[in-house]
């Protein structure tokens, strides 16, 4: 039989963010590896009273959605423990309220969670937050079988409270097969305050006071910015005809504007994993990108482009203009082939090898389901 796998996350599908594309990806390379997936999810979008359907199909993943009371940063869900019998695995995304609360009342099947970097997202309440990591999720944390880390980062950080802790980079899906070579810039995100476009924008409009000929592409849909704000920005800055906005795009469309970019900036605050920038750099497109933990350790380990303090304007357009007079050929297949180490595949396999070794622990331990299972073999599609 295959591996019978309930994923659960706080939002999916018709939301969109960086954790919904992970999780909709991961179902989905998991399924052509043979194993069953579902979805549990709430039944609203935070921010919309509208409600979903309670059973659904995404992109050929089954979704459950539940019921709520609360809102983004703290909720409790209704009526969701039926979903959770006759799993193999339980496989929670992110320490919200879904963690805690199955953590407090785990259910049979062994329970794994990926990090995406917790709830440190900005420094907001960092002190509050660091004592909940060690008094309320490093309780909750030890009906966890295995915590999968996102980054170095979070490997570290919660390292400090479980004692198994695998490091599993996010999956990724590159935007082409091509190496984007044009003299464009493409900053690509959702439109969060945290994300910090304006920064960019700002770095923008200097580089084009220095004679750079150059258009800057703006990628997302907008989730507490929008495109009206950013572009009074641009439009004060005098950079209005060369900003190009376009909001949520198809793979298709983000392929024709990468196409047209060498270089990809982003001057985010803060990064769960920085996703954006790899699937940036699978294309070739050479970055600079603000200092946060996860930015710093991709450049680093990736060995191309810079991550800079972006408050220092002046910094960031010096290192731009050379970056984009000094890179070379050699410098976008470094950049394409570190992004390939995160192809899906790859990170499938390695989870679900995780899976198994959480499975065996538990029976270790004389509970769970006992019986025989064989390794599910990839569909080909």
């Amino acid at each position: 039989m295959s591996l019978r796998v309930l994923h659960v996350v706080r939002q999916f599908a018709p939301s969109i963010g960086g954790l919904e594309n992970y999780v909709a990806a991961l179902a989905t390379h998991q399924q052509q590896l043979g194993l069953s997936c579902e979805l549990l999810t709430l039944d609203r979008v935070f921010g919309d009273r509208t409600r979903l359907a309670v059973a659904d199909t995404v992109d050929g993943v089954r979704v459950a959605r539940v019921p709520f009371f609360g809102g983004r940063r703290l909720f409790m869900p209704f009526g969701y423990r039926k979903l959770l019998a006759d799993r193999d695995i339980v496989h929670v995304h992110s320490t919200d309220s879904f963690f805690d609360i199955l953590g407090l009342l785990p259910p049979k099947a062994p329970l794994v969670a990926t990090t995406h970097g917790g709830f440190f997202h900005t420094d907001f309440m960092a002190r509050a937050k660091r004592t909940y990591l060690k008094h309320v999720t490093a309780r909750t944390c030890r009906a966890y079988s295995c915590l999968l880390a996102n980054s170095e980062n979070d490997l570290t950080r919660f390292q400090s409270i479980h004692r198994r802790v695998s490091l599993l980079p996010n999956g990724v899906e590159p935007i082409g097969l091509f190496i984007g070579a044009g003299s464009d810039i493409l900053c690509l995100g959702r439109l969060a305050s945290h994300k910090r476009v304006d920064r960019v924008i700002r770095a923008f409009a200097e580089l084009l006071q220095l004679g750079v000929n150059s258009r800057l592409h703006v990628v997302g849909p907008e989730w507490d910015v929008s495109c009206a704000a950013l572009e009074e920005v641009s439009s004060a800055l005098g950079v209005s005809s060369a900003v190009v906005f376009h909001g949520a795009v198809s793979k298709s469309r983000l392929r024709e504007i990468a196409q047209q970019c060498g270089f990809y900036c982003s001057g985010s605050d803060y990064e769960g994993f920085g996703m954006s920038l790899i699937e940036a750099m699978s294309v070739g497109l050479v970055p600079l990108v603000h200092n946060n933990a996860s930015f710093t350790e991709l450049v680093r380990d990736a060995k191309v482009g810079a991550a800079i303090d972006f408050e220092d304007t002046g910094e960031v357009v010096v290192r731009l203009e050379a970056l984009m007079r000094r890179t070379t050929s050699s410098d976008r297949r470094r950049a394409q082939a570190f992004a390939r180490s995160f192809a899906w595949p790859a990170v499938t396999e390695r989870c679900v090898r995780l899976y198994e070794q959480a499975i065996q622990l538990r029976q270790s331990q004389g509970c769970g389901r006992t019986g025989s299972w064989v390794r599910p073999q990839r569909v080909e599609t």
